[in-house]
């Protein structure tokens, strides 16, 4: 229960921070929503213009996953870093694991509610409502968890690269401005993927791949990545999203090949910013390791005055005998060197 009750107050101070901050409300409702009921209510029937693509919805989504998983996610950490939230927890009973596993878990409903939200909007209109029929549902769950952990993991990496807060903000914003104009909501992928040149350096976008895979089960062509309404002459129409005809596994193996290599550099960042995470290893060799690390367990669990200053008292006596101990064990060594060297000279 004590853990449940920590859970809950962590859960409350995102959510506190979240909803606060103007820029979390006009970046990730007000132009998300906004953008997708444009492309929906006034798409040009008939026109091959600036029309939105059958798959608007679930570029909103994976867009507002995105923001949230990524830019907000970079922007909490450094917020919590630059006010030493950190290293505050780090003096508390409370572990590691649980603090971070808050983080993930209020991303991931954040997430989910922005699903809600943009969904609930878009099902006003009968075009968005009859496209639910065509949707390949595996592959789109799929895409949307790569989707949500790449940005993650982007996130991650952002906040370790960057110490500068401003700088972190930017490398944040350009990452999720790139996919909300480039990669099927700011500019229709049929008109943004029909620039030659714009559709290869795209390539390069991390993004571009579980966003793929999700606009391509949304519009029911997952099986062969085809672009759907479409010209058959157009580069769309003769290269669809890409993947020279393969299925949705091709953009979800790149995916997780981008996932792998951000978690990798991640873990090489995490062991070059904090170098001892190596060094104790090394120091678990020690005899002494564990009565340290008992003592410091004592410390940081105790709750009250008195309680501190028994663990203390216990951790001075625990001291004092691992003191003797070493003593007489040194005696012991000593005494066997000296008769090992006797019986050698005899």
């Amino acid at each position: 229960m004590k853990n449940f009750r920590i859970s809950l107050k962590l859960l409350k101070a995102q959510t506190l921070n979240y909803f606060t901050d103007p820029t979390n409300i006009v970046l990730n409702f007000v132009i998300t929503s906004v953008t997708m009921l444009s492309w929906i209510a006034f798409k040009p029937v008939g026109s091959d213009g600036f029309s939105s693509d059958p798959f608007v919805l679930a570029s909103a989504i994976a867009i507002s996953q995105i923001r949230n998983s990524q830019h907000t996610f970079t922007t909490m950490l450094v917020d919590w870093r630059d006010k030493s939230f950190f290293k505050a927890m780090a003096q508390t009973p409370v572990s590691k694991r649980m603090v971070y596993s808050c983080m993930f878990i209020f991303n991931w409903l954040i997430n989910l509610l922005m699903f809600v939200f943009l969904f609930s909007l878009a099902m006003f209109f009968a075009n968005q409502r009859n496209a639910l029929a065509k949707i390949d549902l595996i592959p789109l769950i799929i895409g949307f968890i790569l989707n949500v952990v790449l940005s993650n993991l982007m996130a991650l990496v952002i906040v370790q690269i960057f110490k500068n807060r401003d700088i972190a903000t930017i490398f944040a914003l350009i990452s999720y401005f790139g996919p909300m104009y480039l990669l099927g909501l700011g500019i229709p992928w049929n008109v943004a993927g029909q620039i030659k040149m714009l559709n290869i350096i795209t390539y390069l976008f991390p993004h571009r791949y579980p966003l793929n895979l999700i606009q391509a089960s949304w519009s029911g062509f997952s099986a062969n990545m085809e672009f759907p309404n479409v010209d058959p002459n157009s580069w769309l129409g003769i290269h669809g999203f890409g993947y020279n005809g393969q299925g949705w596994w091709l953009p979800a193996i790149i995916s997780l090949a981008w996932i792998f290599g951000f978690l990798v550099l991640f873990i090489l960042l995490i062991n070059r910013n904090y170098p001892m995470r190596s060094k104790t290893k090394k120091y678990q060799k020690l005899s002494s390791y564990n009565l340290h690390k008992d003592s410091i367990d004592k410390i940081k669990h105790s709750n009250t005055l008195e309680e501190l200053n028994q663990h203390i008292q216990l951790i001075k006596i625990d001291h004092q005998q691992y003191k003797k101990q070493s003593k007489s064990i040194k005696k012991l060594k000593v005494k066997k060197s000296k008769e090992s060297q006797k019986n050698e000279a005899v």
